[in-house]
C-alpha cells in the first residue's frame, strides 16, 4: 500500500467512524510504534487505547455526513510519511440534527510496520463548531460523558470525553 492509499483509507475509516462503525478506524492504526491524536476537541491522546477509544466515543455521538480532504499535500521518506489536507463537511450534522460547518486543516504520520503505512499521529484544528454542538446555542458543552478536567497544554479546566481522563488536582498543579 503506497502513502496515498493509507491516506485514503485514514479518510474512509473516518467516515465509517462517523456512521458508527469504527471497525475500519482500528485496523488502520499502528500496533508496533506509540500513537498520538490532537483531536478536534482538544487535549492530547496517547497511546492506542486512549486514541482508538476516542475514536469510538465520537462514533457514538450519533454525528452524519461526510468528510471530504481537499487540498491534499503527500511526503515520503523511508518508513515514514505524511500527509496534510483542509477536510471539509459535507451534510455534517450532529448528534441531535444541527447542521455544523466543518471546514480544518488536518496532518496525519504514517509509519511502515510488516510493510504496510499505520497511521501514528492525527492533528487536526481545534473546532469550535464540534466542541460546542453537543450544548446547543449557548454553546456549553454538556457533561452527560464527559468530565472535567485539565488540559496540561491550555492550563485550563475543560470537559472531556470520560475515554480522556487527567484528575482535576493535575490541573492545579500546571498552572
Amino acid at each position: 500500500m503506497s502513502a496515498q492509499l493509507a491516506h485514503d483509507a485514514f479518510h474512509a475509516a473516518l467516515n465509517a467512524t462517523i456512521a458508527g462503525d469504527t471497525g475500519p478506524m482500528h485496523a488502520i492504526w499502528a500496533m508496533e510504534h506509540e500513537v498520538t491524536k490532537l483531536g478536534p476537541f482538544g487535549g492530547m491522546l496517547v497511546g492506542r487505547r486512549a486514541v482508538l477509544g476516542q475514536f469510538d466515543a465520537e462514533a457514538a455521538m450519533g454525528m452524519s455526513g461526510i468528510i471530504v480532504p481537499e487540498d491534499i499535500h503527500m511526503g515520503e521518506g523511508g518508513d515514514m510519511a505524511f500527509s496534510s489536507c483542509v477536510e471539509r463537511g459535507v451534510g455534517f450534522r450532529s448528534g441531535d440534527g444541527s447542521p455544523v460547518d466543518v471546514h480544518h486543516r488536518i496532518t496525519n504520520v504514517f509509519m511502515r510496520e510488516a510493510g504496510e503505512w499505520r497511521i501514528v499521529h492525527h492533528h487536526i484544528d481545534l473546532t469550535a463548531e464540534l466542541r460546542s454542538w453537543r450544548g446547543g446555542s449557548s454553546g456549553q458543552h454538556s457533561t452527560r460523558g464527559r468530565i472535567r478536567t485539565c488540559d496540561p497544554w491550555l492550563r485550563r479546566p475543560v470537559l472531556y470525553p470520560l475515554s480522556y481522563a487527567r484528575s482535576w488536582g493535575e490541573c492545579r498543579h500546571a498552572a
